[in-house]
């Protein structure tokens, strides 16, 4: 049987990377990556597109105190995400507040081996919490978990067996990523770029709109359009209703497949019922945001996103459930919603406050922003394309919640000695 080791992690640790109570004198809007805590996701690989702020390289060398290199283990200490992990990534990058990169001794632990025992075994992680005001974790505390570690060969073993599972899970991401794109550059063509009589449409004027074509305001389109709920984290007489919760920052997860972060609460039974969202509904972010980020995110609700959450889930408080007219509206409502975010036309509902929290003005947006709605025909025929492509996504999603499942699976049986690490033949 394979034989395991406890040891505490500041066993196998030579150097923390820690930019915690410094902010950079400015950032730049291009230049060198910053990895912000939502960017850490537990997933091995880290989306550098995903950086909204950048250092100039100056700024990096002065300020900077510890460099970050590949394969550095990363963790967020602070927020609704702390004890999430990654790899740092390899390009030059930086981290500054409420996150922390481990530099580890390779000669007593593999990096990867590492990252896949903390996101295995993120509870105890969570178990250390110390915040009041939000969950935060102390890298004291954080040093003195004890780890199962097997001999160094067996390390590389179980990393190449699960390195096998992510490759699949980044390949279908990557696939995710293009259908997406895909999506998006197919409402342009159809929409923006040309019309009809192949003349250029100016979308939010009166010029070259095509017969059938019609001016409207995007209540138009709307049967229903209403605040989230938050419910409660515990069940009573009152909040008996069990049903999962969607925030604006679960979003992007649910688009590359990923559930795991999404609140089970428990809610009043007529509240749940009048915010139970169905298929073809569209969240809304309407609150959140950031300094460098406004809000305004979307997603549109699938039938295998209802199966996975057991039918029993809202958006919440800071969303809205956005229920189209007809269903054939629902693609060319959500990616609507993502051009005009894409195009900054949204930033003039924004409105920002002192404490960075950003606020959508939606009934204003709903009423006023004035959009070009085509025929009935063109919508058809549009939903009808881009029904295949949502298809196509769908399907890779499912792949990559099995493949995680058989991976997470797979790596606990190796940790508890199930299966012998020694008896595999890679």
């Amino acid at each position: 049987m394979t034989k395991f080791q406890l040891t505490k992690i500041k066993d196998v640790v030579k150097k923390i990377a820690d930019n915690r109570g410094k902010n950079p004198p400015y950032y730049s809007d291009e230049g060198i990556p910053i990895i912000d805590n939502f960017m850490i996701k537990n997933n091995k690989y880290i989306n550098l597109y995903e950086a909204k702020r950048f250092l100039d390289e100056t700024v990096y060398h002065n300020f900077i105190r510890t460099y970050i290199n590949k394969g550095d283990i990363l963790i967020t200490l602070v927020g609704n995400g702390f004890g999430n992990v990654s790899l740092a990534p390899d390009i030059k990058s930086a981290i500054v507040q409420n996150t922390i990169a481990l530099k580890i001794n390779d000669k007593k632990i593999d990096n990867e081996y590492l990252y896949y025992y903390l996101k295995l075994y993120r509870g105890k992680v969570l178990n250390l919490n110390r915040g009041a005001a939000q969950p935060s974790i102390k890298v004291s505390d954080l040093m003195s978990i004890q780890i199962e570690l097997p001999d160094l060969e067996n390390q590389k073993k179980i990393v190449k067996i699960l390195s096998i599972y992510d490759d699949l899970i980044k390949n279908n991401l990557d696939k995710i990523k293009y259908l997406r794109k895909t999506s998006n550059l197919m409402f342009k063509n159809f929409f923006l770029n040309k019309t009809k009589d192949g003349k250029s449409l100016e979308f939010y004027k009166k010029k070259n709109i095509p017969k059938g074509w019609k001016e409207k305001d995007i209540s138009s389109l709307v049967s229903l359009y209403i605040g989230g709920g938050w419910g409660n984290d515990s069940i009573t007489d009152i909040f008996s209703k069990p049903a999962y919760v969607i925030r604006g920052t679960d979003i992007d997860d649910i688009m590359n497949g990923s559930i795991d972060e999404i609140p089970l609460r428990f809610h009043k039974l007529s509240n749940f019922q009048s915010r139970k969202l169905q298929y073809k509904d569209i969240i809304f972010e309407v609150s959140g945001g950031s300094r460098t980020e406004g809000v305004g995110k979307s997603l549109i609700v699938s039938k295998n996103l209802l199966h996975r959450l057991n039918d029993d889930v809202i958006c919440a408080s800071f969303c809205k459930l956005v229920r189209p007219k007809k269903e054939y509206f629902a693609n060319y409502l959500y990616l609507l919603f993502n051009f005009l975010r894409e195009s900054t036309a949204l930033e003039v509902f924004e409105i920002r406050s002192a404490s960075s929290i950003v606020n959508f003005n939606w009934e204003a947006f709903i009423k006023f922003q004035k959009i070009v709605v085509p025929d009935e025909e063109t919508l058809i025929n549009f939903d009808s394309k881009v029904e295949v492509i949502i298809s196509n996504i769908e399907i890779l999603n499912h792949q990559i919640m099995y493949l995680k499942e058989a991976r997470d699976i797979f790596l606990t049986r190796l940790l508890t000695g199930i299966i012998d690490v020694n008896k595999i033949k890679i």
